[in-house]
């Protein structure tokens, strides 16, 4: 493979050959419009430390955000690839309003992203248990310093390895800020089933974990997830985007490359992959 041909934009047109990329999308924000049917409850992301908005996509829009992590995972490419196609930001644009009413007016979207394809033929699971953030992410009030927005792209189950949360008021350790993993009543444990077009939106602070599949599953947990945080605090990380922006493509790359840079602890990346990463990273 060509390396520095992965940093042009007829490349991974090839790949994709049906999702757009603009490498100046400035303009595809108009009209832009935010998830209708979403309507944050801070009274129930204060008590739960998350919300669930059932089948908020749109058919159209849902069928091209699945078809590009479906097209990505079969031609052997990470779903986080999607993030260098306009429908993915376009999508992005439009969580506006939920974050607005999360994290403020002035909220910003972290460069943490990530996007899964959780094949239950081979029986793979999602993300470990964690909590997203270390240390106090609410504020006294409750609510939340920086959020997770987390989407099933498909059907969520617990065959497919859908989420699993242990809610805010029946963590024993939540306020317990120098301690990150909790005594679990397992009678506390919520799988979080969602169907297709499902978005959830929680704090930081909550533990939360992706499940193990099962074979019996019908298909794929396919799902992609987005970071944000408040503007009036320092940056979690760096650089701070916008809630709606359209990257240029030089950007997509970056931030691409940074994701699979910094989520290898969680999968031990080829050494081909990690080169690649580099490559999208550096400048020239």
């Amino acid at each position: 493979m060509n390396l520095q041909e992965i940093k042009t934009i007829a490349f991974w047109q090839r790949v994709l050959p049906g999702h757009r990329i603009s490498d100046n999308a400035t303009s595809l924000l108009a009209g832009q419009r935010s998830l209708s049917k979403v309507r944050l409850s801070s009274q129930t992301l204060i008590a739960e430390g998350y919300q669930q908005f059932d089948g908020v996509i749109d058919d159209n829009v849902l069928a091209v955000l699945q078809s590009g992590v479906n097209q990505l995972h079969d031609q052997g490419w990470l779903p986080v690839f999607a993030m260098l196609y306009d429908p993915y930001w376009a999508f992005v644009a439009s969580l506006r309003d939920l974050i607005v009413a999360s994290l403020g007016d002035d909220a910003k979207m972290l460069p943490d992203f990530w996007a899964w394809y959780v094949n239950p033929k081979e029986q793979q699971a999602g993300w470990a248990p964690h909590r997203d953030k270390p240390g106090k992410m609410i504020l006294d009030d409750g609510m939340p310093l920086s959020a997770t927005v987390w989407v099933a792209l498909t059907e969520a189950t617990p065959l497919n390895g859908c989420m699993y949360v242990l809610p805010a008021d029946r963590d024993p350790n939540y306020l317990d800020f120098e301690n990150n993993v909790p005594e679990i009543d397992l009678q506390s444990v919520r799988a979080l089933s969602a169907p297709a077009g499902s978005v959830f939106i929680w704090n930081q602070r909550i533990f939360h974990w992706g499940g193990k599949s099962s074979a019996r599953a019908i298909e794929p947990r396919l799902s992609i997830a987005f970071e944000f945080q408040r503007g009036d605090i320092d940056p979690l990380n760096q650089p701070l985007m916008p809630l709606q922006i359209f990257p240029d493509f030089n950007l997509r790359l970056k931030l691409v490359g940074k994701q699979i840079l910094q989520y290898n602890h969680m999968y031990s990346y080829s050494d081909e992959l990690i080169q690649i990463a580099e490559t999208l990273l550096a400048d020239g």
